[in-house]
């Protein structure tokens, strides 16, 4: 009998484990809760790690194909002081711009050539340590592996009773989104991010004239209801990017509020918890993905490797508890790196500002990408 694995969910982790688990022979199912398995707008930055997981999976040169290499790079506040010591990559190696959909688009195309059994419209509801996955029709997927790639407020996850889960709701809010046109006075291959006070703008062109924003902020920089972003006290705070500012908030986007997961496990017997489900990170660093594929990609690393001991519930176990120790160091140190600068953003004193960008300067000394799990 062939060792059968079953995901939940359809977004970058769950396509990635897909992939990479079916390129090591193993039957594998995604159930995606949505009648299509898409991803959301906006851009993500693909790193060098985030690159050598997609290179794994045959999905680089998919993802990549419309996005935009860069090679300049100025992170400062609104007086110009940089937070970075140089304009090159301070992370290494490759980083390009592309939109959240094509690279979800390429771990798709990647998981169906792999031969991945996808099913839209499939809701997991419940899952157990002994490999069972509830479906939201009733129905009772026995496996030899459940993966939970549901995301932050995963509803796996609290049906674990080994994956004890702490949720942090940071206070703070963002929303991403791509214009259909370039921007003026920023070239191709060049990227800035603008700090004032607790707000943060960031943008930079992608591939085909089209360009990409991000902004964070707490609520000081939303109306009172925290339904929209306060415009006048963005254009007042960004006044040169007044033209982005008024065409992001044209678009109406949806505030995505930040947080911090944390979990006592990965695992539960028969059950994996990956992604933001697992270690779910603000997107100060740009990290949330690239540590979602590199725990999807580790994952069937581990599983080929200790292949002849996942004959028994005991071995699988085992497996994951691997896994996660190899795995969980450097998926930790990433995220409080993350929560460490959304918190400079929020609460950074109003006096002291002067003295951020140079204490970003001396945290970038460790901005360096970690290649251990790819290299």
């Amino acid at each position: 009998m062939p060792f059968t694995i079953e995901i939940a969910g359809g977004g970058i982790a769950g396509l990635a484990a897909a992939a990479a688990l079916a390129r090591e022979g193993f039957e594998v199912h995604v159930h995606e809760r949505r009648p299509e398995v898409k991803e959301e707008g906006g851009a993500i930055v693909l790193f060098e790690h985030m690159m050598r997981a997609l290179d794994r999976l045959d999905a680089s040169e998919r993802a990549t194909r419309n996005g935009d290499p860069k090679h300049l790079f100025s992170y400062a506040d609104t007086r110009g002081r940089p937070h970075v010591r140089t304009t090159a990559n301070p992370a290494g190696g490759r980083y390009v711009y592309v939109t959240r959909h094509d690279v979800h688009r390429a771990l798709l195309d990647s998981a169906r050539d792999a031969g991945v059994h996808v099913h839209a419209g499939s809701v997991a509801v419940d899952a157990d340590p002994a490999g069972r996955l509830t479906l939201a029709d009733g129905q009772v997927r026995e496996a030899d592996l459940v993966v939970a790639a549901d995301g932050v407020g995963s509803a796996l996850r609290a049906r674990l009773p080994a994956v004890r889960a702490k949720v942090r709701w940071l206070r703070h809010w963002g929303v991403r989104v791509t214009l259909d046109r370039p921007l003026t006075g920023v070239r191709p291959g060049s990227f800035q991010e603008r700090w004032a006070g607790p707000l943060r703008l960031g943008f930079g062109p992608l591939g085909g004239g089209i360009s990409a924003v991000y902004l964070s902020s707490p609520a000081r920089g939303l109306t009172a209801d925290r339904t929209a972003l306060d415009l006048e006290r963005w254009v007042r705070a960004f006044p040169e990017q007044e033209d982005i500012l008024r065409d992001v908030a044209a678009q109406r986007p949806t505030l995505a509020p930040f947080s911090a997961v944390v979990c006592s496990s990965w695992s539960d017997g028969r059950v994996a918890v990956i992604g933001d489900a697992a270690h779910g990170m603000p997107p100060h660093r740009g990290q949330g993905a690239a540590m979602a594929a590199l725990d999807a990609v580790h994952l069937a690393a581990v599983a080929a490797r200790e292949r002849d001991r996942l004959g028994t519930a005991a071995g699988v176990a085992a497996m994951l508890r691997t896994w996660e120790s190899e795995v969980r160091p450097v998926v930790a140190r990433t995220q409080r790196q993350a929560v460490l600068y959304c918190l400079a953003q929020q609460a950074w004193p109003r006096p002291l500002l002067p003295l951020r960008p140079a204490a970003f300067r001396a945290m970038s000394r460790t901005r360096r990408i970690d290649l251990s799990l790819v290299s």
